[in-house]
């Protein structure tokens, strides 16, 4: 299983208070995998890793990331997988995190049981504009919009990305989600602020 891991600089994790140092292409073992107590801990999404590990730590310093490889894994939340056994694969800068996310929310999208055509064409837009505004009609979609102050709007079942920025124009935060009319409303328009999916 392919999965994607957050560090602080240096490729350090602090599990339990006790500091941990990995390095690239090495495998490490552990007798139990238990969700937030013991062996270790990933994602599949790789946007779902900023949640742990921002860009920026605390003290303002690069966070890093890398992708992973696992045998097996449990989860209590299908976001943080835990395995006994990983191998740590190489570094991954911040847009080949996004080109990564796009491609598995994609992936997720031509699997999804609520898809009702799977011989539709899958539209995948993008955008890195300042104040860009994306508006996605067709079914079965991707839509990334990274770029500062940027917007974007779908129907039911469109995967979207958006990025947050501080004051000084960096990015602090990117994040996707699916359009479930639920929890974020179809052809609405959102923007990400605090972390989270809000109107424009």
């Amino acid at each position: 299983m392919k999965g994607y891991k957050g560090y602080h600089k240096g490729l350090v994790c602090n599990p339990n208070g006790k500091e941990f140092k990995f390095e690239v292409g090495k495998e490490y073992e552990e007798d139990k995998a238990i969700v937030c107590k013991t062996g270790f801990h990933f994602c599949k999404n790789p946007l779902d890793v900023l949640d742990f590990y921002p860009l920026l730590d605390e003290n303002g310093n690069d966070n890093e990331f890398t992708e992973v490889e696992v045998d097996e894994a449990i989860t209590d939340d299908n976001k943080k997988f835990c395995s006994k056994k990983i191998k740590i694969g190489a570094k991954l800068s911040l847009k080949e995190i996004i080109d990564a996310s796009i491609e598995f929310i994609k992936s997720e999208s031509k699997n999804d049981d609520r898809v009702q055509s799977s011989s539709g064409y899958y539209a995948q837009l993008a955008s890195s504009g300042n104040s860009a505004k994306l508006v996605i009609k067709g079914k079965n979609s991707v839509g990334a919009n990274i770029g500062y102050n940027g917007t974007i709007s779908g129907v039911i079942g469109t995967w979207i990305t958006l990025a947050e920025y501080d004051n000084d124009g960096i990015v602090k935060f990117v994040k996707s989600a699916q359009i479930d009319g639920i929890k974020l409303e179809e052809n609405v328009a959102y923007k990400l602020k605090n972390k989270r999916f809000v109107k424009a």
